[in-house]
């Protein structure tokens, strides 16, 4: 299936991206506790981490929850 079109699903703050090159992406799928309502409801969310490093020398991780 070939897919002809990106759908953007997060926008990430400039001073938060790498200042040059992306050398390595890795991806982490967890699950992580979240409180959903005012009654303290402890909840399970999915949660998808993506590490990067670049040739800046900053390594970044990034969790991404649906």
């Amino acid at each position: 299936m070939l897919i002809d079109k990106w759908n953007l699903i997060i926008d990430i703050d400039r001073d938060k991206c790498h200042a040059a090159s992306v050398n390595r992406l890795t991806f982490r799928s967890t699950n992580a506790l979240s409180n959903t309502n005012s009654d303290n409801h402890v909840a399970t969310v999915n949660r998808l981490q993506l590490a990067s490093c670049g040739s800046d020398w900053s390594v970044r991780i990034l969790n991404l929850d649906f």
